[in-house]
């Protein structure tokens, strides 16, 4: 799926008179030649699909030693290391050792120019 749709406005004018205007999609040749002619366009842009996160069960799938990870316990924790004693750790002091599902962090936004 393009992450961008280019439209033109399109008039009706039936029979009685009245001018209804209408979006139409269309590739960026129509939309920047119905641009260059003056009409009336616009860009639209749609959001990159949201990743799918797995959940993975512990007794099945453990993550690396040191992995900061997303636990589930009963609730969600987030921001804990798994450590050689099979248990998650965070800032050295708390530990859960009941998670029963982990998944990792998901990539952190991409830098960009925009303010």
């Amino acid at each position: 799926m393009s992450d961008v749709i280019y439209q033109y406005q399109q008039a009706y004018v039936p029979n009685n008179g009245n001018i209804f205007y209408f979006w139409v999609d269309c590739t960026k040749e129509i939309h920047d030649e119905e641009a260059r002619e003056g009409g009336t366009v616009r860009t639209l842009y749609t959001a990159p699909p949201a990743p799918v996160l797995r959940w993975y069960r512990l007794c099945d799938n453990k993550p690396e030693i040191g992995q900061e990870v997303i636990i589930f316990n009963g609730l969600i924790h987030t921001g804990y290391r798994y450590t050689e004693f099979d248990d998650f750790e965070y800032d050295s002091y708390f530990t859960i050792g009941n998670a029963t599902h982990w998944q990792p962090l998901p990539s952190p936004p991409e830098a960009s120019n925009e303010q």
